[in-house]
C-alpha cells in the first residue's frame, strides 16, 4: 500500500472513531475469525444507513474497502462528490439495476441523467472489476448484500444502536 493509501485509511478510521464516540454502543466478537493478511470478502447485514460502515472501519484492524451503491445521489453533483471521495479510498461504487425505480423521484432522475441505464452497467462492470481487483491484491472487501439498509428496530431517537 502506498504511503498515500496508509494516511488516508488511517483519517478514515480516525474520522470513524470520532463519527462512533457517543453515538454507537459496540459489542465486537468474531475478530478471530478474520485473518490478518490475505482477501477477505466480508458478507454483512446492513441494518443502519451510516453507523454500519462506522463500526467496522473502528472495529476490524485491517483497513477495509466498502462497496458502496450511489443511487441514493440526488444530483450528478452529489454523484461526482461521492465518486471522487470513494476512488480517493479505492471504494468500489455500483449502481443497483433497480436504481431508476428505487428513486425517490423517477422522472428527474431519468431526465437528469442521474441514473441511464449506460450508466448502471458502467459502474456495475468497474464496480465487480474493482472488487476482485481488491481481493486479488489481498484486501478486506465489505459488501452489504440487501443493498438497502433493514434499519434497526432497537435504534432509539439519539441514533444509538447496539450493533
Amino acid at each position: 500500500m502506498t504511503l498515500f493509501g496508509r494516511r488516508t485509511c488511517q483519517a478514515i478510521r480516525l474520522g470513524a472513531r470520532a463519527l462512533a464516540a457517543g453515538r454507537v454502543e459496540m459489542a465486537v466478537t468474531g475478530l478471530e475469525h478474520i485473518p490478518t493478511d490475505g482477501p477477505v470478502l466480508l458478507v454483512a447485514r446492513h441494518y443502519h444507513h451510516f453507523f454500519d460502515g462506522v463500526v467496522l472501519l473502528v472495529s476490524i484492524p485491517r483497513p477495509i474497502h466498502i462497496l458502496v451503491t450511489l443511487d441514493w445521489a440526488k444530483n450528478s453533483y452529489a454523484r461526482r462528490l461521492v465518486t471522487l471521495a470513494t476512488t480517493m479510498v479505492r471504494w468500489p461504487v455500483v449502481l443497483r439495476s433497480d436504481a431508476p425505480r428505487a428513486c425517490v423521484n423517477r422522472d428527474r432522475a431519468w431526465r437528469g441523467k442521474i441514473f441511464t441505464a449506460a450508466a448502471i452497467r458502467r459502474y456495475q462492470r468497474s464496480a465487480l472489476s474493482d472488487s476482485v481487483a481488491l481481493l486479488t491484491q489481498g484486501r478486506v472487501l465489505v459488501v452489504f448484500p440487501e443493498g438497502y439498509p433493514n434499519i434497526d428496530p432497537t435504534e432509539n431517537e439519539s441514533g444509538v444502536s447496539s450493533i
